[in-house]
């Protein structure tokens, strides 16, 4: 009855709505354009969750999110000024060069999803995908295991250039 023909024209209109997002994102150049798709997006899928878990406009609205977090964080990491711990704790986000809506969190989490390979990006949506769920978290895992590897790879460079000639050999006595 009626019921299918809205709930099939609500569903062709979260549909529509996800392509104009996607095409938005795709031209979209500065932060506040980014934050107004990805919030779009949240949106989608928050309707798509309360009409009942519509699987695949859920995947799609939240692929945009991730995809929307990490144009943002490429972004932040070309602009926002990185004080680190030496910036005052009550400063405004103004002061910080964040756009009204993005928190320093936000900056912080977007920035290393961007710093995620484009290939192994890609891979990891791909998977979570096919698991059912795409999230920040499972993300941030696989970022925070990249930084982890560039670590261990700069420090074991690190490691292979000390010149053990200029180590004097010979017993020595250490006090504790």
């Amino acid at each position: 009855g009626e019921s299918v023909i809205l709930s099939r024209d609500v569903l062709f209109a979260q549909f529509a709505a996800l392509d104009r997002a996607k095409t938005e994102l795709a031209t979209a150049t500065t932060l506040p354009e980014i934050k107004e798709v990805h919030d779009r997006f949240r949106a989608i899928d928050e309707l798509a969750r309360l009409a009942g878990g519509q699987r695949e406009i859920m995947l799609q609205a939240e692929e945009g999110v991730m995809r929307s977090e990490r144009k943002a964080g490429a972004l932040l990491a070309e602009t926002v000024e990185h004080r680190g711990a030496a910036a005052p704790h009550n400063e405004s986000h103004d002061a910080t060069g964040l756009p009204d809506g993005i928190t320093k969190s936000d900056s912080s989490r977007w920035q290393a999803v961007a710093r995620i390979p484009d290939p192994v990006f890609e891979q990891t949506i791909a998977t979570m995908k096919e698991d059912g769920q795409i999230t920040q978290t499972g993300l941030l895992r696989i970022a925070k295991e990249l930084d982890r590897s560039d670590k261990r790879a700069t420090d074991a460079e690190r490691v292979a250039s000390i010149d053990l000639t200029a180590i004097p050999d010979g017993t020595f006595t250490t006090l504790v």
